[in-house]
């Protein structure tokens, strides 16, 4: 999509948008491109077990659900379009700094999960959210992930002292970088109808219709073998198994 047909279709959609109560927005948690790849995922999925909607469900339901799924792509275009044009405030230094933080933050990530699995699981408190920092993908996922583990690292630093190739400097320095990435992250301007806040609205309006469709799908995935995902970022594929490092990043 070129920055051109990107403003075409926002500025369709604006009024549209800006009519959404602010109470209804979400701040949007994934990518234009992950949408698509959602999006595309129902589509199929969803299409090829549509025939069954009438004998599971009312005909006001299946009224309701067909109305969603028409207008997903459409919408999930409109949040393209909105993501790509949310770029646009980013000054060339801040684009920078951002791709730095990024780039020391996803090695960060790498090694603070690789590790953890060494040397906390075997405390059950520090299990427990070890199974709840998912690897998820983009700039936002890294910097949260990396502020967490570093949390959970501190908390069970005698597990860690000594055998982390990290001392306690380094990790709250990796610390530091995560909210500094995320600080940035969401500097951009909200205020309504801005770049960033037609994003969101944007998202909002995909997401309402994608998860409509989406629960209908898991509805019937208890008699058909249905796998709709929810809304979030796409997790990294396994990683295939590295030496671990006896040195801090960066």
């Amino acid at each position: 999509m070129t920055d051109s047909t990107a403003g075409q279709r926002v500025e369709a959609a604006r009024a549209e948008l800006l009519a959404m109560p602010d109470a209804q927005v979400q701040r949007s948690s994934i990518s234009g491109a992950r949408a698509t790849e959602l999006t595309n995922e129902l589509v199929t999925t969803f299409t090829a077990h549509s025939g069954r909607l009438s004998d599971e469900l009312s005909a006001e339901r299946v009224a309701t659900v067909q109305k969603d799924f028409a207008v997903v792509p459409s919408w999930c275009e409109d949040f393209v379009a909105a993501d790509l044009l949310s770029e646009f405030p980013w000054s060339t230094e801040k684009r920078k700094r951002r791709q730095e933080l990024a780039l020391a933050l996803r090695e960060h990530d790498r090694v603070l999960t690789d590790w953890a699995t060494v040397l906390l699981a075997s405390n059950a408190d520090a299990a427990k959210k070890i199974a709840v920092i998912r690897p998820g993908s983009g700039l936002r996922d890294d910097a949260r992930d990396v502020s967490q583990w570093v949390e959970l690292y501190q908390a069970h630093w005698s597990l860690a002292d000594g055998r982390l190739p990290y001392s306690r400097e380094h990790l709250e320095a990796a610390g530091k970088l995560a909210m500094e990435q995320l600080q940035l992250l969401e500097a951009t301007d909200e205020k309504k109808g801005s770049p960033g806040d037609l994003r969101n609205r944007a998202f909002t309006r995909w997401a309402s219709a994608y998860e409509s469709v989406a629960r209908v799908g898991r509805y019937l995935s208890d008699s058909d073998d249905i796998s709709i995902p929810g809304i979030s970022p796409k997790r990294r594929p396994e990683r295939a198994t590295e030496p671990m490092p006896t040195q801090p990043p960066g």
